[in-house]
């Protein structure tokens, strides 16, 4: 998979009812993924936030073709990724 991000059923998390939310991403926070320096920024709000079993904070988006988990470490709020890039 090209993506850094998982099919939404591939992954196996803790309920997200039993995590409490992160202080970066919350559920609703418009975010950029960044998968990789040959990939685009892929655009998407977050619908969920959840621990994975290794302890990586991970993150269910809606993006615009799909619903994907992927880590938190690979995206930023789209604020500053608009402010990075001189918008």
């Amino acid at each position: 998979m090209s993506r850094s991000s998982i099919k939404i059923n591939s992954l196996h998390t803790k309920p997200a009812e039993t995590v409490q939310l992160s202080s970066v991403f919350q559920k609703g926070d418009f975010i950029v993924e960044h998968a990789g320096a040959r990939s685009p920024a892929a655009f998407g709000v977050v619908r969920g936030v959840e621990n994975a079993i290794h302890g990586s904070l991970v993150l269910d988006v809606q993006f615009p073709t799909e619903r994907l988990y992927t880590f938190a470490n690979h995206c930023q709020h789209y604020k500053d990724w608009l402010d990075e890039n001189g918008f």
